[in-house]
């Protein structure tokens, strides 16, 4: 008998595949990346702009075959640790898309994407996917006629360091992929930086399912 390193848990004695009844919910390719793949790392590093007290960053790209997940980063120079509070507050509320905007001051941060086919997604776009989608269509179902970009889970800080990660769907056409950002009130300029969207699509192709295709599933 096989003596494990780890001490006894109270919980190692339930049947956690037997007590676990709920069917996994209908998640839209669009909406979030998969949890089912494993994704492609592309190690990416753009200044997308900068001030004298700021600058804005793309560090690093998770892509999956349908989409990329961003990590927008953001460093201050501020302080006391006070004054980089407030700042990382504000952008946690408005930053991103959907409800995340709400609360952008005029002078707030505000960036986005323009595909190589022209087809743009920025933070401040009236748009969302769910009231766009026809009721009598399921939502597993329905894909949206424009690009997509929403934020994931929660913010990181650390030191003079805000980031968080941003799912931007779909997969960029070949070409470049122009990234635009402005920051009036950190007095970050409106600066277009382009890259090409090839690393990308090549890492795409390398995003493998984590679990083999069970022929019941099919």
């Amino acid at each position: 008998m096989t003596v494990s390193f780890f001490p006894s848990f109270p919980g190692d004695e339930l049947d956690w595949v037997t007590l676990d009844v709920t069917p996994p919910p209908l998640i839209s390719r669009w909406d979030c990346p998969p949890g089912d793949v494993r994704p492609e790392p592309v190690a990416l590093s753009v200044e997308l702009g900068r001030s004298a007290s700021t600058v804005v960053l793309i560090e690093g790209a998770r892509v999956y075959p349908d989409g990329v997940v961003l990590r927008l980063t953001v460093r201050v120079r501020e302080q006391p640790a006070e004054l980089r509070r407030r700042v990382f507050q504000q952008l946690s509320v408005s930053h991103g898309r959907g409800m995340l905007h709400l609360a952008l001051p005029p002078g707030g941060l505000r960036w986005g994407v323009e595909f190589a086919d022209g087809q743009r997604v920025t933070s401040l776009d009236d748009y969302s996917p769910h009231t766009d989608r026809p009721p009598e269509v399921m939502p597993a179902d329905w894909v949206p006629d424009r690009p997509v970009m929403r934020g994931l889970g929660r913010v990181d800080t650390f030191g003079a360091a805000w980031a968080r990660d941003i799912w931007l769907w779909p997969l960029p056409p070949p070409g470049p992929l122009r990234l635009v950002c402005a920051w009036p009130d950190r007095g970050v300029p409106e600066t277009a930086t382009s890259i090409d969207a090839g690393p990308l699509r090549d890492a795409a192709a390398r995003a493998r399912p984590e679990w083999p295709v069970d022929p019941e599933d099919r």
